[in-house]
């Protein structure tokens, strides 16, 4: 048996979705996202959290979902990454649970050419895809985001 890893479980729609608590700042309630010009087509805009600019990531756009706006009964899911502050949109934050990593099928196995998703698990309550915040942003896309938020800077 491998080493448990506590994912924060969460849903778009009827997708239950799973990221790496460790990765977890806090969970919000939903609020205005304001515009990034110039941001990669993932990037939905910024909010301010308590004085942080956040990054608001289309989780929707990424898994091929599709879109609908942003709604009040919506949390935020806020992730703290060495590179950003990062927020997810989603309709519902279910809660924490531990699952065995050993247990994980890799998301390549699944798909080829899908490094954003960590992998697939079967819990009691259902499958549940592992999201990998790291590859929220490919390189490129992380440069164009580093010019929208200096230029944002200037503009303010």
């Amino acid at each position: 048996m491998t080493a448990p890893v506590s994912l924060l479980v969460f849903k778009l729609d009827l997708l239950r979705l799973g990221v790496s608590l460790a990765a977890v700042e806090r969970v919000e309630h939903a609020c205005e996202v304001t515009p990034l010009p110039g941001a990669p087509t993932a990037v939905l805009g910024v909010v301010n959290l308590h004085g942080h600019v956040a990054v608001v990531i289309d989780l929707r756009l990424r898994l091929g979902l599709p879109p609908r706006p942003i709604s009040p009964a919506d949390a935020f899911v806020v992730l703290a990454l060495p590179q950003q502050l990062f927020v997810l949109p989603v309709s519902e934050a279910e809660g924490v649970t531990a699952v065995d990593s050993g247990d994980f099928v890799p998301g390549e196995a699944l798909i080829q050419g899908v490094a954003q998703v960590r992998g697939l698990v079967k819990t009691p309550d259902g499958l549940l895809l592992i999201d990998d915040p790291q590859q929220f942003l490919d390189v490129h896309d992380m440069k164009a985001l580093a010019s929208a938020l200096d230029a944002r800077r200037a503009g303010q």
